[in-house]
């Protein structure tokens, strides 16, 4: 399997001086804070860059670029602001092995800290693409905060798994699949040989990656834990949030089709002990395989968004998303 080292060679020192970039920053949050006494864990650094990756391949910009590195900065920027207020909202215990901010801070400070990134990630955007990508950024953090609401929702109300199932791709959509799409669209923006339909092109093949990448991320947690590798009190399935694995068990293992048995199982899947079962009963009922399919098929009308186009680059971005079907094949085993 192709190592996303390999894939991300063409864009490496690209990437390295956004490191630097995001480096100099949590410098920036660590006098903000007041932590040269106790010092905070950020973690800036940590996590596969994917967003970045996918931008920096969608600018077609094969030499280090200011303009095309702090965009790329920003919107990695955005995404960890996202996952200090996510921490708070769902009461995360872990965040990368490290107790989250809200927890190493307070909850105050982390939500000023929050705004705090997201303001100055919009203040780092280039003037040559200000309008358009401070558009989509806006709009990205809007519809993050609407799937948000709606998922908080989805926690409190007691509702059909069927129209669970639809909430639960709208939410997927807003607060992960949106922002990939945004991130490719913005990163096209620098290609000036494409018109708005290419750039609408890149936007599409982003929103497509991003649900199957965040399916891949919801399941990967569960085989995590069946591994021993994960605390199952961290899951999101213990925070109220049940996530496609599941919902393809309750559809079709355990064919749950009130409101109410659907309520009930919810329930137990905040219960460690029938969590745990659960995921055993999951493994054998082959449950992930499913998952598979569903990620395949995201992935395919991701890469036949940009079929119309070719390049180097474009092909780097084929590579990324055929990494993740490959990574997702690995569940079945």
């Amino acid at each position: 399997m192709t190592t996303l080292d390999t894939i991300y060679s063409p864009i490496q020192s690209s990437l390295t001086q956004l490191e630097k970039q995001l480096h100099s920053f949590e410098k920036n949050l660590s006098e903000l804070t007041d932590s040269d006494t106790n010092p905070i864990k950020f973690n800036l650094n940590e996590g596969k860059k994917i967003r970045a990756a996918l931008l920096l391949f969608s600018s077609g910009v094969t030499t280090p670029s200011d303009p095309v590195i702090e965009t790329a900065t920003a919107v990695e920027l955005i995404h960890f602001a996202s996952l200090v207020h996510d921490d708070i909202l769902d009461q995360e215990s872990e965040r990368r092995g490290e107790k989250p901010l809200y927890k190493q801070l307070s909850t105050k400070k982390s939500l000023l800290l929050g705004d705090y990134i997201l303001t100055k990630a919009l203040q780092d955007i280039p003037d040559t693409i200000y309008i358009k990508a401070s558009k989509a950024l806006l709009s990205i953090i809007s519809e993050m905060c609407v799937g948000e609401f709606s998922q908080l929702s989805m926690k409190e109300e007691a509702i059909q798994q069927t129209q669970y199932r639809q909430n639960y791709y709208d939410v997927n959509f807003k607060k992960t699949a949106l922002l990939f799409g945004k991130v490719c669209f913005i990163g096209s923006l620098f290609n000036t040989t494409l018109n708005d339909e290419g750039n609408q092109a890149f936007m599409r093949f982003g929103e497509h990656f991003g649900m199957a990448f965040q399916f891949l991320d919801d399941t990967l947690e569960i085989i995590q834990q069946l591994n021993g590798e994960t605390n199952i009190h961290v899951f999101d399935a213990a925070q109220g949030i049940v996530t496609l694995p599941y919902l393809n068990y309750a559809e079709n293992i355990l064919r749950l089709q009130t409101t109410e048995a659907f309520s009930q199982f919810k329930i137990d899947l905040k219960d460690p002990v029938k969590l745990q079962d659960i995921h055993q009963s999951m493994k054998r009922e082959r449950i992930f395989d499913s998952v598979v399919t569903v990620i395949q098929t995201y992935i395919a009308n991701a890469k036949r968004s940009l079929s119309h186009f070719d390049g180097p680059l474009t092909l780097n971005l084929f590579q990324i998303a055929d990494y993740i079907d490959q990574k997702s094949q690995k569940l079945c085993l």
